[in-house]
């Protein structure tokens, strides 16, 4: 498992491993010293349509 998460690395993951491409996302830092940096991913759908919400609310009703 230590494998495919630390060092198979993903080209269409921005070239990185899997815990490399979650830091890259969670804190925009590109962890490869490379000239041009790609940009961090767009989130396309808010937590709201996601159904974050729904589920809390479901939580506290209980």
């Amino acid at each position: 498992m230590d494998y495919y998460n630390n060092q198979r690395y993903q080209w269409h993951l921005a070239k990185l491993s899997l815990n490399e491409y979650y830091q890259f996302v969670t804190s925009g830092i590109y962890p490869l010293d490379v000239p041009n940096t790609p940009a961090p991913p767009a989130y396309e759908k808010q937590p709201e349509e996601l159904g974050i919400h729904a589920a809390d609310k479901k939580t506290e009703n209980n």
